[in-house]
């Protein structure tokens, strides 16, 4: 495993797992006591706001973290030219100094380079959300009349999502880039508690706030995401699948066939129970 993943994604995989299981566990308490402001039906716009803030908090300290601690500055190649050793009993020559070969490095990116390229992707994702959204509502609606658990349709909807994640992880490891391809699935795991959560649940609770309670037709006055069976077990079954993702790399730094084998089966019982029951 590449070093970054060892030492700084295996910290953000087992915080996700806590976040999971405290967040799953505060849940089910707020909802069997009745507890809050909305008596256990759910969060409220202040709670996202609160929840997100502290997701993002951390996801900015490790990418801080990131670069100040494995990100590597280029230097000049040095390549030393020794004379051989002599084979009398003469002193050998002094061997001449080092040669310097500045090796040409490209110039890095300029901020505005940066920042129009973060601009031009957070507008895509923007319009490419959209459309997801619009699918999914669509996918979701088919399947509901026809009797299925809505869970079905969010994991067909998570499938065509992420597929652009998945032909580039695909796509390195086939190139043998297997760094690449491990950093990609780091990113993608460790994205969904610290980058992708905390977004959205700003952006719910921003929205509601406007007065565009289209999203949340049928919840209760104040309430933004409510607590019942498929929040909370998406929520909850998140901590198990990055537990023992943890355990997996951080042990050796090496994920073996028995491991491979663990989390795949739990993650397809997790698929199979939210599919079957949620």
């Amino acid at each position: 495993m590449p070093e970054a993943v060892t030492k700084q994604s295996t910290d953000l995989i087992v915080c996700g797992a806590g976040l999971f299981l405290a967040l799953g566990a505060l849940m089910v308490c707020m909802r069997a006591f009745d507890a809050g402001d909305h008596k256990g039906d759910g969060f409220g716009a202040g709670d996202l706001y609160a929840i997100g803030a502290g997701l993002i908090l951390v996801q900015v300290v490790s990418v801080r973290e990131l670069i100040k601690r494995f990100a590597s500055t280029p230097s000049v190649a040095v390549v030393a030219t020794v004379a051989p050793a002599a084979t009398s009993a003469a002193p050998a020559p002094a061997p001449p100094a080092p040669e310097a070969h500045a090796e040409p490095d490209e110039p890095p990116p300029s901020w505005g380079l940066i920042a129009g390229y973060g601009l031009l992707g957070g507008g895509t994702a923007l319009v490419g959300g959209h459309a997801v959204g619009d699918f999914a509502d669509g996918i979701v609606s088919a399947l509901t009349e026809r009797e299925y658990p809505e869970m079905v349709g969010a994991i067909i909807v998570s499938f065509f999502a992420g597929i652009a994640s998945y032909l580039m992880i695909a796509t390195a490891h086939m190139k043998g880039r297997y760094e690449l391809a491990l950093s990609n699935v780091s990113g993608a795991v460790t994205q969904v508690p610290f980058v992708i959560l905390p977004a959205t649940m700003i952006l719910m609770a921003a929205l509601f706030q406007l007065g565009i309670t289209d999203p949340f037709p049928n919840l209760a006055a104040g309430v933004v995401l409510p607590i019942d069976l498929e929040t909370t077990s998406v929520i909850f079954f998140g901590a198990p699948t990055c537990l023992v993702l943890w355990n997996s790399i951080a042990d050796d730094g090496k994920v073996n066939k028995l491991e491979t084998t663990i989390m795949v089966v739990l993650f397809g019982l997790i698929i199979y129970f939210l599919a079957q029951h949620g």
